[in-house]
């Protein structure tokens, strides 16, 4: 493998975890890692069916995406929602399905876990691209990923409304694989 710098390395060997549900309908987390050095933080909207030995597109890119960096041993990939969707369709009709105290519940245990690994992330990186529009549990997510604005938050690159992009970001939309990770900071709602 040559590095960006064109020298020639190992290709690591990256390996893998993921944490579903016991009914299998929820994927709290999806870690990949081929360092000592500490894992990023990666937040997306709803999570595939990706598992600890299988990647899908997503999780392929992220890998192209960090695993240059010297100073990220790996990443944790994390949703805002962590129900298995991988049709946002699928993740709207399952949020639309649910009594708001059954949406409350899952999405609160979601914040905490959420919250609780970001706590030991390297960094804090959004690529929700504009699945995830604002509002309170967008709101909700960001100050559980930067730990109530203690860190700051990261992304690939933005969309042409600012939002942060999604790794599959496609056309001329599309993050080069030595992109480096610009702060993002959401942009404030009217209290209109």
């Amino acid at each position: 493998m040559v590095d960006l710098k064109g020298n020639t390395t190992a290709r690591p060997v990256i390996q893998g975890s993921a944490e579903f549900s016991d009914c299998g309908f929820y994927r709290h987390r999806l870690d990949r890692w081929w360092g000592e050095a500490p894992r990023a933080l990666v937040i997306g909207a709803n999570p595939s069916r990706a598992g600890a030995d299988d990647n899908d597109p997503t999780i392929c890119r992220l890998i192209a995406l960090l695993s240059w960096r010297t100073d990220i041993g790996g990443f944790t990939m994390m949703n805002a929602d962590d129900f298995i969707a991988t049709d946002p369709a699928d993740h709207v009709r399952w949020r639309d399905g649910l009594d708001i105290t059954a949406l409350k519940f899952v999405r609160g245990q979601n914040l905490q876990r959420i919250r609780d690994v970001s706590t030991t992330a390297a960094v804090r990186i959004v690529a929700f691209g504009n699945l995830l529009t604002p509002g309170l549990h967008r709101d909700r997510v960001l100050a559980a990923l930067s730990l109530d604005g203690r860190h700051p938050l990261f992304a690939f690159g933005l969309t042409d409304s600012g939002a942060p992009k999604h790794p599959l970001a496609r056309g001329h939309h599309r993050i080069p694989n030595d992109a480096p990770l610009i702060e993002w900071r959401p942009a404030l709602r009217s209290a209109a």
